[in-house]
């Protein structure tokens, strides 16, 4: 299965009601999204900009912080509140 979707402002992409993070720099860009049996592949053009093994959970969000640390830069207050890294432990 393969189809269109839209990288939110938060770095956010849903599929099949969970959320996974991309890097910010494709935050609101369309990105290829391909599903298969076992994995989900994210592509912008020719690349390949994230993938990983297809979760059957729904309303599950994976974050990897390392994604989101630039967005504070281009979109005051997108980290109010821990969103969207409110799933992770903080020191």
């Amino acid at each position: 299965m393969e189809k269109t979707v839209r990288v939110r402002s938060t770095c956010l992409v849903q599929y099949a009601g969970n959320r996974d993070s991309l890097l910010s720099r494709f935050a609101g860009q369309h990105a290829s999204l391909r599903a298969d049996a076992d994995r989900i592949v994210l592509v912008s053009g020719q690349d390949v900009i994230a993938g990983h093994k297809r979760r059957f959970t729904r309303n599950v969000s994976c974050f990897e912080p390392w994604h989101c640390v630039p967005l504070p830069d281009r979109k005051p207050g997108a980290l109010r509140d821990g969103a969207p890294l409110c799933g992770l432990a903080t020191a």
